[in-house]
C-alpha cells in the first residue's frame, strides 16, 4: 500500500510539474525562439518536479522544530478563537492603516470606472462584471454622494469596509493555524508577511471585484481545511 501511495504522489507531482511548466511555457510560443521556449520548459519543470519537493520536505522536517511551548501554550491554549481572531485582526488594521491614508480615498482603477458608467446611467447594466458588486459599488458611491456631496466619500466608505473584511478573512485564517497548533514562530512570519507585502495592501483598498471574492475563498477554504481536518482525525473518512 505504501509502495502505491508514494507511485501515485510521484506520478502526481510529475503530472503537476509536466501542467505548470506547459503554463508558463506555452504563451510564449511565437514570441520567442523553441530553443528558448524549451529551456523555459525545463526550467520550470525542474523547478516544479525537483526544488520544490526538496523544499517541501525540507520545511516538514523543520517546521515541527520551531515549536515554542510555553508561548503557545499561553496563547494557543488559554486564549479563545474570539480573542485571537480580535487581536489579529487589529494588528492587522492598524499594520493597513499607513497604505490605506497614502491612496485615501482609494483606488479607483481595474474594471471600476466601466462599473461607474453602469451606475450612473452611461452604460447599460451587463454581466461582464459581476451585477451583483456593481450594485454593492452604486449604493456606496451614491451613499457617499449623498452624504459628503461626491463620489470620493463612497470610495472612501467602500474602500474602508472592503479593508475591515479582507483583514478578517485573513484574521480568521489564522484561527486556522491556532487550532492546527502550528509552529508560533511560523504564525508569526506568517502576520508579518500579511503587514509587509505591499501587493496585499494596495490591493485590498483597490475597488475591483477579485479582492472580495478572494477574500471568501481564503475563509471557505480555512473552515472546510479545519473541518476536513476533524473529521478525518474522528476517523470519519
Amino acid at each position: 500500500m505504501d509502495k502505491k501511495i508514494a507511485r501515485r504522489k510521484r506520478i502526481g507531482i510529475f503530472l503537476v510539474a509536466v501542467f505548470f511548466s506547459l503554463y508558463h511555457s506555452l504563451p510564449y510560443i511565437g514570441v520567442d525562439s523553441i530553443g528558448k521556449v524549451a529551456i523555459r520548459f525545463v526550467v520550470f519543470w525542474i523547478l516544479f518536479m525537483v526544488v520544490l519537493p526538496i523544499l517541501w520536505k525540507t520545511a516538514c522536517i523543520v517546521i515541527p522544530k520551531l515549536h515554542c511551548t510555553k508561548v503557545e501554550k499561553r496563547i494557543y491554549h488559554r486564549w479563545t478563537d474570539r480573542r485571537f481572531f480580535l487581536t489579529v485582526w487589529l494588528i492587522l488594521i492598524v499594520g493597513w492603516l499607513p497604505t490605506y491614508l497614502a491612496f485615501f480615498p482609494g483606488i479607483f482603477g481595474y474594471d471600476a470606472p466601466v462599473q461607474l458608467e453602469q451606475i450612473v446611467g452611461n452604460q447599460p447594466y451587463s454581466a461582464h462584471h459581476p451585477f451583483f458588486h456593481t450594485i454593492v459599488l452604486g449604493v456606496f458611491l451614491n451613499a457617499g454622494k449623498m452624504i459628503f456631496g461626491n463620489y470620493n466619500g463612497g470610495i472612501a466608505l467602500f474602500c474602508i469596509s472592503q479593508g475591515l473584511v479582507v483583514s478578517a478573512s485573513i484574521a480568521y485564517s489564522f484561527i486556522y493555524m491556532k487550532r492546527r497548533n502550528t509552529p508560533f514562530p511560523i504564525a508569526v512570519i506568517s502576520l508579518l508577511w500579511c503587514l509587509c507585502y505591499p501587493i496585499l495592501k494596495v490591493l485590498t483598498f483597490n475597488i475591483t471585484k477579485d479582492v472580495l471574492f478572494s477574500k471568501r475563498g481564503v475563509k471557505t477554504t480555512a473552515f472546510r481545511r479545519y473541518g476536513l481536518s476533524r473529521l478525518l482525525s474522528k476517523g470519519g473518512l
